[in-house]
């Protein structure tokens, strides 16, 4: 009994300092990215907390995707190779060696595959609408690679597989990163008490208890400052703006 309660408190930990580190580095890659590390120390717990959701629904939805794409290649192959018989003769180290030889070619016609898939989908979402960033490419093509590699792979044993599974979850904190920044401009716009007409370059970042975290564009970079919420008029929706 004392066992169990031991590897579940470890177990506990183990989840808890994944997701600190996974909140941490997620936050600190996106304030980087907007120069703006400075507002990292006044950022609430529920922020953080917030973001541990979205990584870990966006790593789900890659993994959902890996194994999608895996039963829909091998559907194909199941259409389209037509079975054939290979007769052999009791030769162990023969049948072994072709075994093998199928595996790396399935494995490498499913890496093809899947990421072709990919590429179709991305440029899909972005004809539909969706902001679909170079940026978000590679993040996106990088973590699809490395959980490739970790769903496919039968040579990781189980301390390898949850250090990769561990890299893709880290890869995936850059994309949920990048996916926030390419929908940055979009956000609300702030009108401010004592302001005749709507700033639309004054935006809303974050809001938290009494505090509102703004932006506005100057030139090619983004400028922030932390306002109180008394001070906000009402806040309204980029395309009302515009």
């Amino acid at each position: 009994m004392k066992l169990k309660e031991s590897s579940l408190t470890d177990f506990i930990a183990a989840i808890s300092a994944v997701a600190l580190v996974v909140t941490m580095a997620s936050q600190t890659y996106f304030y980087y990215r907007l120069d703006a590390l400075w507002l990292l120390s006044i950022l609430p717990p529920s922020v953080f907390f917030l973001e541990v959701m979205r990584v870990l629904a966006l790593t789900v939805i890659l993994i959902a995707g890996a194994l999608g794409a895996e039963t829909i290649y091998k559907f194909v192959i199941k259409i389209c190779i037509r079975k054939r018989k290979i007769i052999y003769k009791n030769n162990e180290k023969e049948i072994k060696i072709l075994l093998d030889k199928k595996r790396k070619s399935f494995v490498l016609g499913y890496t093809i595959f899947s990421i072709l898939l990919l590429y179709f989908i991305l440029i899909g979402l972005r004809k539909f609408g969706f902001l679909i960033t170079s940026q978000v490419m590679f993040w996106t093509a990088f973590t699809w690679g490395s959980l490739l590699k970790t769903v496919a792979s039968r040579e990781l044993d189980n301390v390898s597989r949850r250090i990769s599974l561990i890299f893709v979850l880290i890869c995936a904190t850059a994309l949920n990163a990048e996916i926030k920044i390419a929908y940055i401009n979009n956000a609300p716009v702030i009108l401010i008490k004592g302001e005749n007409e709507v700033k639309s370059e004054l935006k809303l970042l974050d809001m938290y208890q009494d505090k509102v975290i703004v932006f506005y564009r100057n030139n090619s970079k983004y400028e922030f400052n932390v306002l109180q919420s008394d001070q906000i008029e009402k806040i309204v929706g980029s395309a009302s703006v515009n």
